[in-house]
């Protein structure tokens, strides 16, 4: 499996290669007033209205500093209009989940599906899935003012070749 990589901290996380629809380089954002804290804001991606959510915050509780011209990921997936700001993205790299067995993802940790090998060690892989539940469920009475409607969009075109 490709994964893209990026860091929290000293920790690294990972992407499935799937997952990621494009990586952006982000400019302007409309905060958006009684939306929970790791909601950033929104942004225009290429044409898109998505939501800018921050994902230290998210996995590990650590508020990111956004400034124009950081990356964010845009994720791939049943229409749904998200991008996960991670300040800086790292390389892409095979990675080679390890067993189930081996892999304990704790229940402190809901949103990492697994682990896994790769050149710069072991990496947690972020369940885009869980990932999207939450988000959408935590911002579910602002949806329809956001524009975020879930799923009622075609998936944006892949833009990363594989």
């Amino acid at each position: 499996m490709n994964i893209v990589t990026f860091e929290i901290g000293d920790r690294l996380y990972g992407i499935d290669l799937r997952s990621v629809g494009e990586v952006l380089t982000l400019g302007s954002v409309t905060r958006v007033p009684l939306t929970p804290a790791f909601v950033i804001g929104v942004l225009n991606a290429r044409g898109t209205i998505a939501a800018l959510v921050d994902l230290p915050w998210i996995l590990a509780g650590q508020r990111a500093e956004f400034r124009a011209g950081d990356s964010g990921i845009w994720l791939a997936g049943d229409g749904e209009q998200l991008v996960a700001y991670v300040g800086r993205v790292g390389d892409v790299l095979a990675a080679q989940p390890l067993s189930e067995d081996s892999t304990s993802t704790s229940s402190a940790e809901p949103l990492v599906s697994r682990k896994a090998n790769c050149e710069h060690g072991e990496v947690s892989l972020v369940d885009i899935e869980a990932l999207g539940d939450h988000v959408f469920s935590a911002v579910s009475s602002r949806v329809g003012e956001l524009g975020l409607v879930r799923g009622a969009y075609p998936a944006q075109p892949m833009r990363v070749e594989r």
